[in-house]
Formats: C-alpha cells, structure tokens, sequence
C-alpha cells in the first residue's frame, strides 16, 4: 500500500494563519514565608529565621534537682527528692524512656523504687536534651557498715589484693551500696596500678581507675567518700576550697602548704593518731614530707629523700609538687640557686603562685 506524504491545506492559501492567544492570564502572588510562631510573613526566608531568632529564640530545656542544674549528660540520683525540689524550663515535652508523662509522673518514676536507670527526653519545639538518670539511693546504716569495713581491712598502705578481696566479701550482702563500695575499691586498684602493685593493671591505667572512682564517690555524702575524692584531685593538683571534712588533717594541712597559704611556714606536726586512707607510695611520700619533716628536715636530707625515687613512677603532677617542695625549703633557708632551679621548673606550671615568696617569706 502507498502512503502520500504531502499536505496541502486549501484553506486562506497563500497568507499567515492567525492563532488566537489562548494562554490564561494570571497575576502571581509574590512567595511569602510565614513565621512558624506566629502570624507575621516575610518576603524573604532569611528575613524569617532573622526574626524568630529575635522574636521567638528556643531555649534550651533545663533540669534542675535541689536548686543545682544538671549540667552533664548523665546524673547520679543519691539521696531522696521531693516533687518541689524538682525544677524543669523551658519544656513542652517531657519523656522518660521513651514514653510521654509529666513531671508528676517524672517524680514517681524516678523514687518508686530505691534504684533504676532512666532515660529522660526533654522537648522545647526543635530543641532536644537527653538525660541519663541513675537512681541509686543507699542506706544510711549500710554506708556506715562500709565505712566501718574499710578502715578495719584498708587504713593502711601497704594493703594487699586479699584484703580487697575481703573487703568487697564482707560488703557482698550491702545491696544499696553497690557503687559506693565499687568506687572505693577503683581507687585502691588506682593505687596498685600506680604502685606497680598488681600484673593486671599498668602504670599507666592508674588515672583511669582514679577517675572512675571520683566519678563515683563525688556522688556520695559520706566523710570517707569527701577524703578519697579530695586525695584523688590531690593526685591531679586540683588544689580547690573544698577540703577532705576534717576527716584527713594532713591532707587539709597539705593544701594549705601548697596553695601558698602558710606563708610564714608554721606547719605543726600531725598527731599519729589521725586516721589515715591509703594512698600511693609517692602521695604518701609528699604528705608526709610537708606535714612531718618539712619544718625539722635541712634541704640537703629532702633532696637526698626525693634522689631515691624512680623517675619512671612519677606523674608530671608529682614532678611539679616535690619541686615546690624543694622551692620552698630551698627559699626558707636562703638557698637563692636552688630556688631559682626550682622557680625555672614551675615556670609555666599555673598551679602554683611563687610571687607570694619574692618579699613577704
């Protein structure tokens, strides 16, 4: 079959075909963004977030318990709260594992039993925070039963792993204080690890054993749990205000030595019968050369003392802290080129002031 491919269309032959304009005339509406809090539009979308930033900024939530805000991620509940002392901000939402309540609700969840792990989600528009509750309330007669355990097995430096081992035996029943006594023994195991007392644990995981042990105790109220955390941040040359509660006076007279505050240098011996929480060999070697020889030793027998120890043992912060030491009875007894060795060590070291010793010691 043949097909034609040619067109020939009769109609106005010879002239332009006029088409009638057939589009649909419109006028369009220039694009707005409107707020999403409230009923002001912008031409812009920067125009908008520029004003819900000033009109209408989202705080963050906050969760307060007892007046302080919980600042860090995770937070260990010790202690009994009441609905009062619980303080929420900026919250439209409130959410505890995974599960949406209200702060009632958020109260009896976290005391209906002496000891859990929540989850807390709180919401304010886009903005989310997350914390970690754990709920850990101990007994107050089993605190004292630990404590009570600890200076009969511990108060002493040279402890050994089986006393540990005892230690932990004899507070296996104590179920309220589970952390408490796992804190005190990360800080033993601290100790060992930085004595080079155990094959398990290295020199060099002291510090991790001793920051979780400050992890833990600093949530506890007892004087025992203070003077560990307070000999811990002793370990790390955090010399703050907050000292051991009069349990340890050596550690209390120590600070004052070492914040500069005993100018005059009238360190009086502490009486042996002071209770005494072990510690490293080098930390125990530091106390006791600033609260009983400091005073009554020459210069020459400290830096004899100090020559016998292992360079290999000694922390950047023990280092720093025996320098000061030198400084100090090397300053005392007009020795000015030890000093000034000395000064040249803790040059850049920010812990400790040696201007209080240019005129007034």
């Amino acid at each position: 079959m043949l097909y034609s491919t040619t067109f020939v269309y009769k109609g106005n032959t010879g002239g332009s075909v006029i088409i009638s304009d057939s589009r649909i005339k419109t006028e369009l509406e220039p694009v707005v963004f409107p707020c999403r809090y409230c009923d002001s539009s912008f031409y812009s979308d920067d125009l908008r977030v520029r004003h819900e930033w000033e009109e209408h900024p989202t705080k963050n939530p906050t969760f307060s318990i007892k007046g302080s805000e919980i600042t860090s991620s995770r937070f260990y509940i010790r202690e009994q709260v009441s609905i009062d002392e619980i303080e929420l901000s900026n919250v439209q939402k409130i959410f505890i594992n995974d599960v949406e309540t209200d702060i009632e609700d958020l109260h009896s969840c976290i005391f209906e039993k002496p000891s859990k792990f929540l989850k807390v989600e709180l919401v304010n528009r886009q903005v989310q925070k997350t914390f970690e509750l754990e709920v850990s309330i101990p007994k107050l007669e089993e605190i004292e039963k630990v404590d009570e355990y600890f200076w009969l097995f511990l108060s002493r430096d040279d402890f050994t792993e089986e006393l540990i081992d005892q230690f932990i035996k004899s507070t296996s029943e104590l179920n309220s204080v589970t952390w408490y006594v796992d804190g005190l023994v990360k800080y033993l195991q601290g100790i060992m690890a930085k004595d080079g007392k155990t094959k398990f644990i290295t020199f060099e995981d002291h510090e991790i054993r001793f920051n979780q042990a400050r992890n833990i105790l600093s949530t506890y109220a007892s004087s025992l749990a203070h003077a560990v955390v307070a000999l811990i941040d002793f370990n790390k040359n955090y010399f703050s205000d907050n000292t051991s509660k009069s349990t340890l006076p050596y550690l209390d007279r120590a600070l004052i030595f070492f914040t500069g505050n005993d100018c005059n240098n009238s360190l009086n011996k502490i009486p042996d019968s002071a209770k005494s929480i072990p510690t490293d060999r080098i930390t125990s070697l530091i106390l006791d050369c600033v609260c009983n020889e400091f005073t009554g030793s020459s210069l020459e027998f400290i830096q004899q003392q100090l020559s016998r120890l292992k360079s290999q043992t000694l922390t950047v912060q023990d280092r720093s802290k025996l320098d000061y030491i030198l400084f100090r009875k090397a300053s005392l007894e007009g020795d000015i080129t030890e000093a000034e060795k000395c000064r040249k060590k803790l040059k850049y070291n920010e812990v400790f002031d040696l201007s209080k010793f240019d005129e007034n010691c």
